[in-house]
């Protein structure tokens, strides 16, 4: 399994943890607001989408990437999340809140590879670093100067990443996987070399 940029639980209050815990309160009840009310978004964002802006560019920049990525690939994440439905976004909220899947992650029982960037500021290291300690079979990888959308910063050094790790994995399996003999019996395996 490879988990990319990602967290378990606690989104919206790492996300604010330094702004104090009044602020944090009051954020959280912000965006419960905000996924409540998708008509009023709708119309603040027809409204902000009418006036060309460099806001959108600016909170991509700020909240996907790291200081290395080119203007065009951060064009391109915003002009997505601008294409994005409400729904999507006010969904997106809602579950940053609610969702808390770390006991689930202690049920996981498969080879796990978990990456991120140092200055993922939407799901920062501190998540992935909670992510590991309760998986059975993980490896973190933090790639240095990329933020949230490492495998698009990053996407060469991310494939390969994630090609070694199946690799790995698979040949793992096949070498503890038994042999079978014609009849169904098993047949030693004879080590290499």
């Amino acid at each position: 399994m490879v988990l990319a940029n990602t967290a378990a639980s606690d989104l919206v209050k790492s996300m604010v943890a330094g702004l104090g815990a009044r602020a944090g309160r009051y954020l959280a009840a912000a965006a419960r607001r905000f996924a409540s009310k998708p008509d009023r978004v709708y119309r603040i964002r027809a409204r902000a989408l009418s006036r060309p802006s460099d806001l959108g560019f600016l909170v991509a920049r700020l909240t996907n990437f790291g200081p290395d990525a080119p203007p065009s690939m951060v064009e391109y994440v915003a002009s997505v999340g601008a294409r994005a439905p409400v729904e999507v976004w006010s969904d997106l909220l809602r579950s940053l809140i609610e969702m808390d899947l770390g006991d689930a992650l202690e049920s996981v029982r498969v080879p796990t590879l978990i990456v991120v960037g140092d200055m993922d500021r939407l799901t920062p290291p501190s998540s992935a670093m909670a992510m590991k300690r309760r998986l059975t079979d993980a490896r973190l990888v933090v790639f240095r100067g990329a933020g949230h959308c490492t495998m698009l910063e990053r996407h060469a050094q991310f494939n390969r990443l994630v090609e070694r790790f199946i690799r790995e994995v698979l040949e793992g399996q096949e070498s503890a996987a038994p042999v079978r003999a014609p009849g169904g019996r098993r047949k030693p395996r004879r080590a290499a070399g």
